[in-house]
């Protein structure tokens, strides 16, 4: 009885050692056919040029990284003088702008287009447009309507509203 306790405990012994064996190979046989991931393109070298204008106005600087850009809000918005507005000199523009160059171009113009002034303001260029205002001081006009355009002079964004004087 002794020998056979023997003979089963060596039996134990030999198929843990082979099945330790075997689980070691598999696992080192597995490591190595593991491929390597082939490296991902720098993100630059897929960012749109400044010079696409497929899909609008392309901002220059990438987001801040980890940031959500499908939410990102480009453009510029008038929110006072009001369309069809009464105004006189000096008028206050107010509305919000998102804007890669962070500055935005106001421009009062007569009915024909003529520019009778213009002023800056401070835009932000971020995931969320920002207030800008502006004061504008004007004294040459001819004629009874005009417009207050509001734009950004390198990306291309713009809003108008049509006023009165």
């Amino acid at each position: 009885m002794r020998n056979n306790l023997i003979v089963a405990l060596v039996i134990i012994i030999i198929v843990a050692v082979g099945s330790a064996g075997i689980y070691w190979a598999w696992q080192k046989q597995k490591v190595q056919t593991q491929p390597t991931p082939s490296p991902t393109p720098s993100p630059i070298s897929n960012f749109p040029s400044t010079d696409s204008k497929a899909n609008g106005a392309v901002p220059s600087l990438q987001p801040q990284a980890g940031t959500d850009t499908a939410s990102v809000n480009l453009g510029i918005e008038i929110i006072t003088p009001n369309d069809k507005a009464k105004v006189s000199s000096p008028v206050k523009v107010k509305g919000l702008a998102n804007v890669p160059e962070e500055l935005v171009a106001v421009e009062i113009k007569d009915a024909n287009g003529n520019v009778l002034e213009s002023s800056q303001a401070s835009a932000c260029f971020d995931s969320q447009p920002c207030l800008f205002e502006a004061s504008v001081v004007f004294s040459t006009y001819t004629q009874d309507s005009g417009t207050i355009e509001v734009h950004s002079p390198e990306s291309g964004y713009s809003d108008s509203v049509q006023i009165f004087f």
